[in-house]
């Protein structure tokens, strides 16, 4: 199965390690959001040109987590997660990623987060993982 991942690298994005520049590349995987606002929680479905998924997002745990299917190949670690909204404006959020084995993606962020999501309806969501770090 393709993957919808793009590798991006730029002379910005290079870590020095004994006089010698080691790219770092970022997997980018962008998916389509079709959401339904919950008490406490949004839900729906997380596609991209070769997969749907259901996905659930989540006030909870101390940190902020995404679980993502193995198969959607992304090694656990941290992550860069954008919201693109209805109103055209981005929300970042900073999480730790988790390859499971499950069918969903499950996403574990502060209150404020999820608000700001309910404000501002989320279109689509970019996971960049950062594969330099592990």
């Amino acid at each position: 199965m393709i993957q919808n991942i793009a590798i991006k690298l730029a002379a910005s994005d290079m870590c020095w390690n004994n006089d010698i520049y080691y790219p770092v590349a970022f997997m980018d995987m962008k998916l389509k959001l079709d959401l339904n606002i919950g008490n406490g929680y949004m839900d729906g479905d997380a596609a991209n040109d070769n997969a749907s998924y259901k996905i659930n997002i989540q006030q909870g745990w101390p940190d902020t987590m995404i679980i993502v299917p193995t198969d959607l190949k992304l090694n656990d670690g941290r992550a860069l997660i954008t919201f693109d909204t209805e109103k055209g404006n981005q929300i970042p959020v900073k999480v730790n990623l988790k390859s499971e084995d499950t069918d969903m993606i499950r996403l574990f962020t502060d209150l404020q987060t999820l608000v700001n999501l309910t404000k501002s309806f989320p279109l689509t969501m970019d996971i960049q993982k950062d594969s330099g770090i592990g």
